[in-house]
């Protein structure tokens, strides 16, 4: 009886963790596809500008003080 119930506790430690290792892919797939299209988007925009001669366009993509957050 005793047996029984640790290996039924091994499951109850052991099922947790594999459900998070396999839902953590998940998410950092969705988040690397955010920044996938921010990344997309500046490089767009950087593109059109530098093409057109824009160069306040170009100095309007990064921020005032010069340091990103």
């Amino acid at each position: 009886m005793r047996k029984v119930r640790e290996e039924q506790m091994r499951v109850y430690q052991i099922v947790p963790i594999i459900v998070i290792a396999l839902a953590l892919p998940a998410s950092a797939q969705q988040s690397d596809r955010s920044l996938r299209h921010q990344i997309e988007s500046a490089v767009s925009s950087y593109a059109g500008n530098f093409n057109n001669q824009n160069a306040s366009g170009i100095a309007g993509l990064y921020p005032k003080d010069g340091v990103r957050r």
